[in-house]
């Protein structure tokens, strides 16, 4: 019971799906939208950013539910499952954003309000999170421009970042360290 706990638990091991995730959801968008225009890159773009939070907002509820079930959490249990929500909700509304884009249901100002309170989410909780922003600015600046090229650059610039996540993630996972390890934030035993 120790090791699987360990394994759905430790942020080494469900980081690296969650960007593999992502990654597949957005690619799902590219195919399903129109072949030219600028809601082709937006909804991809909303897809990865939302599922990516989404997915890692959920494996922290379930971490800190099955250590709060198991008496190991470290932290209090409610503050933490708060964290989790405060992730979750706006995640799911870029998530469901990405699918008004493709079908033309979704305004520039709407992309940017869910974005924007995703990224006030991920200040919020934490500085650590702050490289999580970043997709979700990048959002609201893709968004935000007018011009094809300056469109292009942002989306290069996003799935660049999203492959670098990628390999990161991967390479965490198989360290298997805890953050706190892996960054050198604690001594490994």
């Amino acid at each position: 019971m120790a090791a699987a706990l360990d394994v759905v638990t430790r942020e080494a091991y469900w980081i690296a799906p969650s960007v593999l995730l992502a990654l597949v959801v957005a690619a799902r968008e590219l195919h399903r939208s129109p072949p030219e225009g600028p809601a082709r890159w937006g909804a991809a773009l909303n897809a990865y950013t939302g599922v990516l939070i989404a997915t890692m907002a959920s494996g922290h509820l379930l971490a800190v539910s099955l250590l709060a079930l198991d008496g190991t959490v470290r932290g209090q249990p409610a503050v933490l499952h708060a964290i989790g929500v405060v992730l979750l909700v706006p995640a799911v509304l870029v998530a469901r954003n990405a699918a008004r884009i493709r079908r033309g249901t979704s305004d520039r100002s709407a992309t940017v309000r869910v974005n924007a309170l995703l990224i006030l989410a991920l200040l919020l909780t934490g500085p650590r999170n702050l490289p999580l922003a970043i997709p979700a600015g990048l959002n609201i600046a893709y968004a935000m421009q007018t011009r094809r090229a300056v469109g292009r650059g942002i989306a290069a610039l996003a799935a660049s970042m999203a492959v670098l996540l990628l390999v990161g993630s991967v390479r965490f996972f198989l360290s298997g360290d805890s953050f706190e390890a892996f960054r050198g934030i604690e001594s490994r035993p």
